[in-house]
């Protein structure tokens, strides 16, 4: 059995504490001669000889502050009476309602699914010994007064709110009582009296449960293709397409998962809030996979939808994936470039912010004919930037035409409120003006870039939602 520890005796010894954690005792009148009371602190009792040292600040002269009450275990036995089908296993199912990561508020529909599988719990009975320190009688009765009217017969304990935990309920039944420590006849050097109150507890000790999250199949067409191994280098040849079978396939994505695309040709498993890890152990691929089936290195495929309906169009990056030799998080990817987004507009040569760059400024090359930037901030009216009577803004592609800038995307127009892009007007810019979302190559990295109507962001490296990616395996 592997190492597991879930403090459940400590629990219980912390709501025998708790129990007892609020008592009081008079220790006289103040001056409107009303009572003055003082809380009985409560400690457990099984001190180290360290402990009780620094307590006592290395003095064998130092008396303990009285009253107080200590708890400590006096004994723990099995119970075969109560024991039940050791070997008996109770599963538990949990539906969790749904999480909208996006208003950051539960829904009223159904999230994640769990089975629980509970083994059943060793029961032992626990005595425990609660000493109350006190320096008179006085003192004593009081304490004791309130402590004894509790337990008519019983007090009933929980040790926990977990609504799954069948062994949390538990009572604690006060057995016997030692009035004093103190010897008859009493002499004058022990000014602490000690009286020792005893109590039975039924508790249960349990070993570790077995939590499953249940998996939801998104989509399932089924049609399955059989194909010789002689025809397989031609079906990798022609990008996993052969004209005379069909192309339908049994595709399974778990609920969950995402995948992240890196831009090193590696893919990376994610959960539903995009994390690689939960506790500092990755989801690992090799995991993730075995219940499906064995990953065919540079054969197994990866499909990726980037069309906003989902696979209706067809519209999807692909590429062969392989174990990654050092990550169990990353599968290496050969991407087939053919099936990533189709630029809408030409390259440009860079991303620019006009508020610190410029060309000729060191950062830029001089300002030539066909160069093309687009904006991080909206470009001010300096001589700098020689944009006529145009106003340049964020998010705007921009090319030179050998004298002037010109406007040839007007990203800022998309991004605007929709009453204010109906209504907006500005003079002079190019007629033949695009306002169509826009994909473009950056020639300075060599990646795809596209406008969301917000921003621009990286075109294929991104994360894909469960329900839009798949493996082929």
């Amino acid at each position: 059995m592997n190492y597991f520890y879930n403090k459940q005796i400590r629990r219980y010894l912390q709501q025998v504490i708790r129990v007892f954690s609020n008592f009081h005792t008079q220790i006289g009148v103040d001056e409107l001669s009303k009572p003055l009371y003082q809380k009985i602190p409560v400690r457990y009792g099984d001190l180290s000889r360290q402990v009780s040292h620094i307590m006592k600040e290395n003095s064998e002269n130092k008396i303990s502050t009285i009253p107080m009450m200590s708890v400590y275990i006096n004994q723990l036995r099995l119970s075969p009476d109560r024991r039940i089908k050791p070997s008996e296993r109770d599963y538990v199912q949990v539906n969790e309602k749904y999480y909208n990561k996006d208003t950051r508020q539960y829904e009223n529909k159904s999230g994640n699914n769990y089975s629980v599988e509970r083994h059943m719990p060793v029961p032992y009975d626990m005595t425990v010994n609660v000493d109350l320190w006190t320096s008179n009688t006085e003192q004593k009765l009081q304490i004791l007064e309130q402590i004894l009217v509790l337990f008519n017969p019983v007090l009933n304990l929980n040790s926990g709110d977990n609504p799954i935990d069948w062994s949390r309920l538990s009572y604690l039944v006060h057995t016997d009582i030692i009035w004093s420590s103190a010897q008859v006849p009493q002499g004058v050097e022990n000014v602490i009296d000690i009286a020792t109150l005893t109590f039975d507890m039924q508790i249960f000790i349990n070993p570790p449960a077995k939590v499953r999250r249940q998996t939801i199949i998104h989509t399932i067409i089924q049609d399955l293709q059989t194909l010789d191994k002689d025809r397989l280098p031609e079906w990798q040849a022609n990008n996993l397409y052969l004209s005379d079978q069909p192309q339908e396939y049994i595709i399974v994505a778990q609920k969950g998962f995402n995948v992240k695309v890196n831009c090193d040709n590696t893919i990376s498993l994610v959960d539903n809030l995009n994390r690689p890890a939960v506790n500092n152990e990755y989801y690992r691929w090799d995991t993730f996979l075995k219940p499906y089936g064995q990953l065919n290195d540079n054969i197994s495929v990866v499909n990726l939808v980037t069309s906003t309906n989902g696979y209706v169009d067809g519209s999807e990056i692909i590429g062969t994936v392989s174990y990654n030799n050092t990550d169990p998080n990353l599968l290496d990817v050969v991407w087939n470039e053919d099936t990533f987004p189709s630029t809408t507009h030409d390259p440009v040569d860079n991303f620019v912010d006009p508020t610190l760059n410029y060309p000729g400024d060191g950062t830029l090359l001089q300002a030539d004919q066909g160069q093309r930037y687009i904006l991080l901030e909206d470009i001010p009216q300096t001589a700098n930037w020689n944009t006529g009577s145009l106003n340049p803004k964020k998010n705007d592609i921009i090319e030179f035409n050998g004298s002037t800038w010109d406007v040839v995307f007007q990203g800022s127009l998309e991004s605007q409120d929709p009453y204010v892009v109906e209504n907006y007007i500005e003079p002079n810019y190019t007629e033949d003006l695009d306002l169509s979302i826009a994909v473009i190559n950056n020639l300075n990295d060599g990646y795809l870039y596209e406008f969301n109507g917000i921003t621009w962001k990286n075109a294929v490296c991104k994360i894909y939602q469960e329900g839009i990616w798949r493996l082929y395996l």
